[in-house]
């Protein structure tokens, strides 16, 4: 029965990759059936340095060494072709040295085109792996996690932050209220990807099992990075009001005076986000729900961010007013 599945991306470097070898080992036995010709036409007049290049050929391919014997062949090239010119010969065979050399040239481009494909699609394949097994792990974590972590029917509600609250302050605070620190981050610097710490209780709201949620994320200052893009004290206000209202700023080293935060804001240089902040987040717990929040974002092959969504997620301001869904 025929396979109909399409060849992988490193299937398909690797043939190609194949039919430069040949096409390369064939130009390695017309460069020898030409080099014997001239040989014999010009008796003892030339010098053994052809031959020898062309075993070192020949044994670079017996070592799998291909880009390494083309370019040994394309060394004899030069040398057959101004050997067969002087040769009763070298008229009709010209020709030929010139197709080779055109022939060895598109081959060794090929080939080197074809490994590199091979090393970024195995680059690739061991990526993917990695995260299937991160993945994976994240999954088990989720459903341990949804079995293991108490329910809170009368919780307590967390404070209300107008302003940068200090990060001992907030992390006593949720520690106290029945929060478990369940993910430890890997903060940097900013404009890079967040991946954040993670507090979490299960509550119940409205008579429904909810998570309830802080994710703190540590940006530290980036010297020289800049958004980009300039926008007036309105534009700020008008478009970025949701994105504003749900990071709240952390009081901690890395903040810069609120003063100094807004005039980096207002210029377009950066962003809320781009400061340390804290989410307040909930939604329905389920163990599905749980993996997909647990999950880090990560970049995808077109070098974008993807992010889990999780369903139902509902986001809080500092003062724990509903901002969105």
């Amino acid at each position: 029965m025929a396979d109909n599945n399409p060849p992988s991306s490193e299937e398909q470097a690797t043939r190609e990759a194949d039919a430069a070898k040949r096409e390369i080992e064939y130009c390695q036995n017309e460069l020898k059936e030409l080099g014997l010709q001239t040989a014999l036409d010009v008796a003892g007049i030339i010098d053994p340095t052809p031959t020898s290049d062309l075993l070192s050929a020949a044994n670079s391919i017996r070592r799998n060494d291909y880009v390494g014997a083309g370019l040994t062949l394309l060394g004899v090239v030069p040398y057959v072709g101004d050997a067969l010119g002087k040769t009763a010969k070298g008229a009709l065979i010209a020709s030929r040295v010139a197709r080779l050399k055109s022939r060895l040239e598109s081959a060794l481009r090929s080939l080197k085109v074809a490994e590199a494909a091979i090393q970024q699609a195995k680059k690739l394949n061991r990526a993917q792996k990695l995260l299937r097994h991160a993945l994976s792990a994240v999954e088990k974590a989720a459903i341990r996690l949804h079995k293991e972590l108490p329910l809170l029917r009368n919780p307590r509600l967390l404070k209300k932050h107008p302003g940068p609250v200090p990060l001992k302050d907030l992390v006593g605070e949720l520690t106290s209220k029945g929060f478990y620190h369940v993910k430890k981050g890997e903060h940097g610097l900013q404009g890079l990807p967040e991946s954040s710490d993670i507090f979490l209780r299960k509550i119940v709201v409205n008579g429904e099992e909810v998570y309830d949620c802080v994710r703190i994320d540590r940006r530290f200052p980036n010297p020289g990075f800049s958004r980009g893009v300039s926008k007036t004290p309105s534009q700020i206000q008008a478009g970025d009001k949701l994105s504003r209202r749900v990071h709240s700023t952390l009081d901690v080293p890395e903040v810069p005076s609120q003063k100094d935060m807004v005039t980096d804001m207002q210029s377009g240089r950066l962003f809320k986000g781009d400061f340390s902040h804290w989410h307040h987040e909930q939604f329905p717990a389920t163990e599905k729900n749980l993996a997909k929040y647990l999950t880090p974002p990560r970049r995808g092959s077109d070098g974008r961010m993807i992010f889990e969504q999780v369903p139902g997620l509902k986001k809080f301001d500092a003062s724990g007013q509903l901002v969105g869904r």
